[in-house]
């Protein structure tokens, strides 16, 4: 999904702006760096945030690959930390409230950065 995402952000880029930087002498390199990643760094970072909510929220993955707790992510400590291990029962009040202190990183990064996922996500769909 990355890759076509940043696939199509490269191609709204006008031709013109290539050509413009040949013509100012400036190598296929440096325009990626001058030009191509200032234009779609609201795409990265749109990337960069989505992908590290993925990460945060992970939970299969590093339950099969871990063999120890204390290896494990935090939303796998989630699943069973407030479990009564007399009863069997779930205190899901303790529950949600530690769900909500794990969500609170990502929400403080989403709010630093809206500006840039709203303006990727809206380029991402209009040829310019």
């Amino acid at each position: 999904f990355y890759t076509f995402y940043l696939r199509q952000t490269f191609k709204q880029i006008p031709n013109e702006l290539y050509y413009a930087a040949k013509v100012d002498g400036t190598t296929d390199f440096g325009y990626l760096l001058k030009v191509m990643i200032p234009v779609a760094s609201p795409t990265i970072v749109t990337i960069i945030i989505l992908n590290s909510m993925g990460a945060w929220s992970a939970y299969v993955w590093p339950a099969m690959v871990t063999m120890k707790d204390e290896f494990r992510l935090v939303s796998n400590g989630l699943r069973g930390a407030f479990t009564d291990t007399g009863s069997g029962r779930t205190d899901f009040g303790q529950q949600m409230a530690a769900a909500t202190l794990v969500t609170v990183p990502l929400l403080i990064l989403f709010f630093t950065f809206r500006k840039q996922i709203m303006r990727g996500v809206s380029r991402s769909g209009i040829k310019g």
